[in-house]
């Protein structure tokens, strides 16, 4: 038995151990203080179809630094542009290549605990970092440090915050027959030196296999959070409204969710979830059976923010909104008890637009986010073209 494995079987003993003893803060369905608006006045806006000296490809993530800054993550150009609180343009850091400070495939991005810019490389998985000034720095890879696991194969989210690293990912190891991918969430030294797994889940297929489960598919890639305590926060099951708190060395602090009736999809939403599994798997992709569940996963995203509040975007919270809401929260205090919903109002829909909280009060909103990430996997249309989306980037400020 390999180390990796023993190290995989004890952790599992310890999580179901540790879960029977941790108590779950179960809320009811309504929160305790009813549900507020929330209006967002607009600050400035860049992209779109009137906008001529601003371009972006695919912005899959934003984030902002302490003084404000807005990072937007572009997938498309591998680059990441700045901007400063007033939506002037600073700088953009990285490229498309193979040299210093340069990536392929770029997967995310994320401020790394000295400063640094950390672009995250999807595969294979990598994160090769540049000084603001645009220098290029170190090469980081999570998990090469332990000589026994040769690095993961690919990195899809990361984040640091608190002292803590997190990256999820998946690594690859084939067999006789059968391939095995391992998901995960984990925490890491600011060496790559892995600190603790604290999610995973293994998937063992055959070799040639024609049949795709979304059941068996689906992992928390992006239902995950840190906390500015460095405490992550990881929605784990699809169904079942439940979010783990779990300490930077894995250990699982208290959970907490509420009570949800789980979204049944519609033929076309089932639809949009075929094309959307495994949409790398072109050649022959006509010939694959898929297994479709019937409802929509319960938690989409989650947020921790400043002051220790969750707020949680729900499938429901993305369809039940009210007059001029673009997206209801799920908002839990940091006790984990269900305070309220808070609705964002402002023009959009959070099934084609996305939006991030970048600081306290700030909000950023990717106007034709799921069109264009649908673009990159070469799924619109259904033959597998990519259609160009010009995307419009909206800075809003909360209302007093």
């Amino acid at each position: 038995m390999t180390r990796r494995l023993i190290l995989a079987v004890c952790t599992a003993l310890a999580a179901t151990a540790a879960r029977a003893e941790t108590p779950v803060l179960d809320n009811p369905a309504t929160p305790s203080d009813g549900r507020v608006a929330i209006s967002l006045d607009e600050e400035w806006r860049l992209g779109g179809e009137e906008d001529a000296e601003h371009f972006f490809g695919i912005v899959g993530e934003v984030f902002a630094d302490d003084a404000g800054n807005v990072y937007l993550v572009d997938n498309q150009l591998s680059e990441v542009q700045v901007f400063a609180p007033d939506g002037e343009w600073l700088r953009t850091l990285g490229r498309r290549g193979d040299g210093p400070g340069e990536v392929r495939n770029l997967r995310t991005a994320l401020l790394m605990p000295d400063g640094t810019l950390g672009l995250v490389q999807a595969f294979p998985g990598q994160v090769v970092t540049v000084q603001q000034d645009g220098v290029p720095g170190l090469t980081l890879v999570p998990g090469r440090t332990d000589p026994t696991d040769g690095g993961f194969m690919a990195l899809n989210t990361a984040a640091a915050r608190g002292g803590t690293l997190v990256f999820s990912g998946t690594r690859m190891q084939r067999r006789e027959q059968t391939a095995l991918r391992t998901s995960y969430v984990a925490t890491f030294d600011a060496d790559g030196a892995l600190r603790a797994e604290v999610v995973t889940k293994d998937l063992e297929t055959e070799m040639g296999a024609r049949r795709v489960s979304e059941a068996d598919e689906d992992f928390a890639t992006e239902r995950w959070a840190i906390g500015p305590d460095g405490q992550v926060y990881v929605a784990e099951p699809r169904n079942g409204y439940r979010i783990d708190v779990y300490a930077p060395d894995g250990r699982l602090v208290r959970s907490f969710g509420r009570e949800f009736e789980p979204v049944r999809r519609t033929a076309a939403e089932k639809e949009q979830a075929r094309d959307g599994l495994q949409p790398w798997r072109r050649r022959g992709r006509e010939s694959l059976e898929f297994d479709i569940l019937e409802t929509e996963p319960d938690i989409v995203r989650l947020h921790v923010m400043q002051n220790g509040e969750v707020w949680v975007l729900s499938s429901r919270g993305e369809r039940e909104r009210g007059p001029g809401e673009m997206a209801v929260y799920d908002v839990f205090d940091s006790q984990g008890r269900f305070v309220r919903q808070a609705g964002l109002v402002c023009p959009g829909d959070p099934r084609s637009d996305a939006i991030f909280p970048v600081a306290p009060g700030r909000w950023v909103l990717v106007r034709g986010h799921a069109e264009a990430l649908r673009s990159l996997f070469g799924m619109m249309g259904g033959g597998g073209e990519s259609t160009d989306v010009l995307l419009e980037i909206v800075s809003y400020r909360e209302m007093d």
